[in-house]
């Protein structure tokens, strides 16, 4: 699966059938809120959180993926419901919930926040869900029986990129909505980020110990980069020039992008999953579903700094904007927002 890969694939399939059974006939469509509309964004200075943890939004069908708008819109994943639940940076509550398909795992934003694609993974498809009126409006199967993992845009928000079990990102046309590309990657692509200046994206491949880098105008590779272990969550800084893996196994790796060389190799308190980074780029914040953790790494002395207790497990994580409030996809039932 999506993020429900690694090297316990058969274990975090069984957990999560059972989790589909659970949540059989739960399925539901809601329409968000119209406040929820995109608007425009508003110029703020960028910053970090101060670290600590608020209180839990609890949320039902074990979420997982997690994306932030550009207008403070988030959307979390429930892989046992088949559900998108929808809240906001600024309410901090649970407005809707949004019918997909099963097993929802990654999540993602179009640039314009208009649209956003989910990756309905037991039903090999990925779905298009239209944001003013909370609902999926289509579903782009995935050809050969794949079955998708994760989900990224590009930074134009024509094409879209679909991580899947097999060896291979397929690439959409967010236009027509059909598969017009399949990449060949390592096994089981699990994760994306994409280069701040909108010419590359990196794909991490779990079972493949890599991460490739691509182009997005040609799909040609750039360069592969080798992690060891079980690659997991992904991102740049935001200046793009530091890449930064995070490794199942028990660590992260600080990557230059100009050279592809190793600049640190950092040892985190337990397996690593979801990653990202503050729009400052002094911060850059893991999450460790073993032991209900978020370990902060400062990017500026490229060294570990703290940890933020959150329970559970957490899973992916994002942040807002302008950076000051990250959120945390909890598949113990819950999402936590970090200020």
């Amino acid at each position: 699966m999506q993020d429900v890969h690694t090297s316990r694939l058969r274990t975090r399939i069984a957990i999560t059938r059972c989790l589909v059974a659970l949540g059989a006939g739960v399925i539901a469509v809601a329409c968000s809120d119209p406040s929820t509309a995109p608007q425009p964004r508003v110029s703020e200075a960028l910053g970090s959180p101060a670290g600590i943890a608020g209180g839990k939004i609890f949320l039902g069908g074990g979420p997982w993926g997690v994306d932030v708008s550009n207008n403070g819109l988030v959307y979390v994943t429930q892989l046992g419901s088949g559900q998108v639940a929808v809240s906001s940076i600024s309410a901090q509550t649970i407005s809707a919930e949004i019918g997909v398909g099963t097993v929802p795992t990654g999540v993602v934003f179009a640039p314009n926040g208009r649209t956003a694609y989910v990756a309905n993974q037991f039903d090999g498809t990925l779905g298009v869900i239209d944001v003013a009126s909370g609902v999926q409006i289509a579903t782009i199967p995935l050809p050969n029986g794949a079955l998708p993992f994760a989900v990224a845009v590009s930074p134009d928000g024509n094409q879209i990129f679909i991580a899947s079990n097999q060896t291979s990102v397929f690439v959409a046309d967010a236009h027509t909505l059909a598969i017009v590309d399949a990449i060949p990657v390592d096994e089981a692509p699990n994760a994306f980020a994409l280069s701040p200046n909108g010419k590359h994206f990196f794909v991490s491949s779990f079972a493949g110990a890599t991460v490739t880098e691509f182009s997005i105008a040609s799909h040609a590779v750039v360069r592969t980069y080798s992690t060891g272990g079980a690659p997991q969550g992904l991102t740049t800084n935001k200046k793009g020039n530091e890449l930064y893996v995070v490794n199942e196994s028990g660590y992260v790796t600080l990557f230059s992008t100009a050279t592809g060389a190793i600049l640190r190799i950092l040892t985190l308190a337990a397996g690593g999953f979801g990653a990202a980074v503050t729009a400052d780029d002094v911060h850059l914040y893991i999450t460790e579903p073993d032991i209900g953790i978020v370990q902060i790494v400062n990017l500026q002395n490229r060294k570990m700094q703290g940890a933020i207790n959150v329970g559970g497990q957490p899973r992916r994580v994002a942040f807002n904007s302008t950076g000051k409030v990250g959120v945390v996809a909890n598949q113990d039932g819950y999402i936590t927002f970090i200020k």
